[in-house]
């Protein structure tokens, strides 16, 4: 980010700036707000930013880079998915359901419930929503009922 002053934008602004990318789809400056990121010692991702960007990511369709940097937030320590992280997820599923293997992709959902589940983690209304949608999608109404 291009800096006219002496003032640094901390994380906040970032965060702002990366959904702002997000709703625009403008993939490239996203990426180059992660570089930004990343360069500075003074910050470090947290929830927020990661689960912006995962969001970004799933609205241009590249599934893979999500669950990747869904990958790397849980390799980050003390940050694991929730809710919302699951939730984006399965947006970008139901995005792309044409090209994504059913079954697999059905257990994946269910097994992102399961692992909140076994963190004491809530499973918010959203959450709940996705999962049948995905079920949905897939033209799977025994599974979207057994959710």
């Amino acid at each position: 980010m291009k800096s006219h002053t002496t003032i640094k934008p901390d994380l906040i602004t970032y965060n702002t700036l990366i959904k702002g990318c997000a709703l625009n789809l403008d993939y490239e400056t996203g990426l180059q707000l992660i570089d930004d990121i990343k360069s500075r010692s003074d910050l470090q991702m947290n929830a927020i930013t990661y689960n912006t960007l995962i969001d970004l990511f799933v609205r241009v369709n590249n599934l893979d880079q999500a669950h990747s940097l869904m990958e790397d937030m849980s390799a980050s320590g003390n940050l694991k998915p929730d809710s919302f992280t699951y939730s984006t997820i399965m947006k970008g599923i139901k995005k792309n359901v044409k090209r994504l293997p059913k079954e697999r992709t059905i257990e994946q959902c269910f097994g992102y419930v399961q692992d909140l589940i076994s963190r004491k983690v809530e499973i918010d209304d959203v959450l709940f929503n996705c999962l049948i949608d995905v079920c949905i999608h897939y033209k799977d109404m025994d599974r979207a009922i057994d959710a």
